[in-house]
């Protein structure tokens, strides 16, 4: 085990988690029902520290309605909520999850619209 983790790649695994949290950001902006940032979280007890996120924030509908629905997803989207912003982290994510949780928070900020 300490073999396999010596061995990984940390800094290529950046780049992925980075690449994906940029490419969420992106295609959320473009429906213009939310507004993004990328950022590291600044709270502490937050770790690992190092890893880009994205903060969405909901533009006609609360985070937490947001969040709920998200929950009620089958499968379960989850994300974190702190301060009025949803948190999405890449670290959670396989490369190809990524657009499913594209299409929820599409259908969840969609809803009853």
């Amino acid at each position: 085990a300490v073999e396999l983790f010596m061995a990984r790649d940390f800094d290529a695994q950046e780049r992925q988690w980075s690449a994906m949290s940029e490419r969420m950001a992106l295609a959320l902006d473009a429906a213009g029902k939310v507004q993004t940032r990328l950022g590291y979280p600044q709270e502490p007890g937050i770790q690992p520290a190092n890893i880009l996120r994205v903060y969405v924030t909901p533009l006609h509908k609360s985070a937490q309605q947001v969040y709920d629905a998200l929950l009620a997803m089958d499968p379960q989207i989850y994300v974190g909520l702190s301060h009025g912003e949803l948190v999405i982290n890449p670290q959670c994510l396989k490369e190809e999850e990524v657009g499913a949780v594209i299409n929820g928070f599409t259908a969840a900020l969609s809803a009853n619209d």
